[in-house]
């Protein structure tokens, strides 16, 4: 059973996780992958039906917000 994140949570990514830019609509406008494993503020969730129609999670990385695959997202007690 998946773990659901609140905003403002801190979740933990591991590295080489793949990030996306999103547009309102969904489509992805750019995208990179995290180097090293990281600590970042949670922002909420959404389903996203082009993806899947899995849940994502927007986080806070470098100073802007990325959606990542829940499959992607941890507790920080469970890295």
């Amino acid at each position: 059973m998946k773990r659901e994140f609140k905003a403002g949570e801190y979740v933990h990514v591991p590295a080489e996780t793949m990030v996306w830019d999103m547009d309102d609509r969904g489509d992805v406008k750019s995208y990179l992958r995290i180097q090293s494993p990281v600590a970042l503020m949670c922002l909420g969730s959404h389903r996203d039906y082009k993806f899947n129609d899995s849940i994502m999670y927007n986080v806070f990385y470098e100073g802007k917000v990325f959606s990542v695959s829940e499959d992607d997202v941890y507790s920080l007690e469970n890295r």
